[in-house]
């Protein structure tokens, strides 16, 4: 069942990062938190077992979207100011390569199938396809206006983006790197996440106050579901069958 989370827990600890945090990732295989600060220009790194800041990696200028890259140990960051991907490795936490993508990228999202990472190219209405070995650009997919949220859907290998000037989802093959799904949306889509469990793709609507919940095996909207002011993030918990939505108004 898609609900919302009720904010009825404190925090186990507050952890001082840069300026202005703005997205995170997880990397369980060394059981860290990264975080990028959007205001500072680095990538926090957090231990889950200290809750302590263990090391600040510099990346580029306004660092926004993430993703962990299991396949090779590393962190690709989107540098929405200077139109890269920084590519930290977890083991040293060293900046191994910045590639040049297109304009004020946003969201980040790794295709394990493929080894590629996909970031939503916000100001170029594109995304970027980014090559996990090389760390080259080998394709770019032009999709709707202002490309933010990205995901990756492993059952189908497909990527869903958020466009949220277009008010729909662009629905990539990994395959073929070319658009097979334009999904109208609510009004300002921004964040998506990928329920495994039900084998469908969620986007938080900004502008709307709603979260649309797209089959995966259709491409079709089948529930639109009322949240609270300006949804921007979402995340699902497959497991528990629970889905969370920031609402940031």
């Amino acid at each position: 069942m898609h609900g919302r989370a009720k904010a009825e827990s404190s925090p186990v600890k507050n952890i001082s990062v840069g300026s202005l945090p703005w997205r995170v990732t997880y990397d369980n295989a060394k059981d860290e938190v990264f975080v990028a600060n959007s205001g500072s220009n680095n990538v926090s790194v957090v231990s889950d077992s200290s809750n302590t800041v263990v090391t600040t990696v510099d990346v580029g200028t306004q660092p926004d979207g993430m993703a962990y890259d299991s396949g090779k140990g590393e962190v690709f960051v989107s540098n929405q100011g200077s139109n890269t991907v920084s590519v930290i490795n977890d083991t040293t936490n060293i900046v191994v390569a910045t590639v040049a993508v297109g304009s004020g990228p946003d969201g980040v999202a790794y295709d394990s199938s493929k080894g590629e990472i996909f970031v939503a190219d916000g100001d170029s209405s594109a995304v970027s396809v980014m090559n996990d070995t090389t760390n080259t650009v080998i394709a770019t997919v032009g999709i709707g206006m202002w490309p933010a949220g990205v995901v990756y859907d492993g059952s189908k290998g497909e990527i869903f983006v958020a466009n949220t000037g277009s008010y729909n989802a662009s629905v990539i093959s990994d395959t073929s790197n070319s658009v097979v799904a334009t999904i109208p949306v609510g009004s300002y889509p921004h964040g998506v996440a990928y329920d495994s469990g039900k084998g469908e793709v969620l986007v938080a609507n900004y502008g709307s106050n709603n979260m649309s919940v797209i089959n995966d095996t259709t491409n079709s909207v089948v529930a639109s579901v009322p949240v609270g002011s300006n949804p921007d993030s979402v995340a699902c918990d497959s497991v528990k069958g629970e889905v969370f939505v920031t609402n940031v108004a």
